[in-house]
């Protein structure tokens, strides 16, 4: 029978990996205490072998879909850097094929007194 210390991480991690799939990041801190405390309860009582091994099971699942997630946020603030540099400038080349940069025109209001 699984111990109390055990069955806390194994849930906490559970709540993990729910948070991950559905794209809570901002409640993965909230847990993060939580997790730090069940880690400090197995370290005076450590898990059995088979309680261990599921354990390591499934923060290692937690662990490659974060680094999926954060390779998702990258991937998606580069987009969005690239889609914002485009409407910022663009490239036109020159029949000798010099690239020039035409600047974004602006639309400012002067107004004058």
């Amino acid at each position: 029978m699984p111990r109390k210390s055990t069955t806390a991480l194994i849930s906490l991690l559970s709540r993990e990996r729910t948070m991950l799939k559905t794209g809570a990041l901002q409640h993965l801190s909230d847990i993060r205490t939580e997790k730090e405390a069940a880690i400090t309860m197995l370290e005076k009582l450590p898990p059995e072998a088979e309680e261990l091994d599921e354990i390591l099971t499934l923060a290692r699942r937690n662990a490659v879909m974060l680094e999926a997630v954060i390779a998702g946020v990258e991937a998606a603030r580069q987009s969005i850097a690239a889609a914002h540099g485009a409407q910022r400038s663009l490239t036109s080349y020159s029949a000798s094929g010099q690239a020039r940069e035409l600047a974004e025109h602006r639309h400012d209001l002067e107004h004058k007194a």
